[in-house]
């Protein structure tokens, strides 16, 4: 999942999604979290395959349903730690 602010930011929080849901923010260093702000949250499930050519790649197999900031769902993260609600994705 990554997160895109909706204001001026040099880097871009992003994270993995566990099996159970949760996940943990990263922006500037490991876990670190997202800065307070309004984001876009978009979601790509990542596997691995082989192109046309047979090299390894990364493909997203939700061709990118989940992944357009402009039609993604908006948050809000606090100045403290925030538990968004969940996302239901088909």
């Amino acid at each position: 999942m990554t997160l895109h602010p909706r204001f001026s930011m040099t880097f871009t929080p992003n994270g993995m999604t566990g099996k159970d849901g949760r996940f943990t923010l990263s922006t500037a260093a490991p876990m670190d979290g997202a800065p307070p702000g309004g984001y876009a949250v978009t979601f790509e499930l990542l596997r691995t395959g082989a192109d046309k050519r047979g090299l390894d790649t990364e493909f997203d197999v939700w061709k990118g349903k989940y992944a357009n900031p402009d039609t993604a769902p908006k948050v809000t993260v606090g100045p403290s730690a925030t538990t968004l609600e969940p996302f239901r994705l088909d």
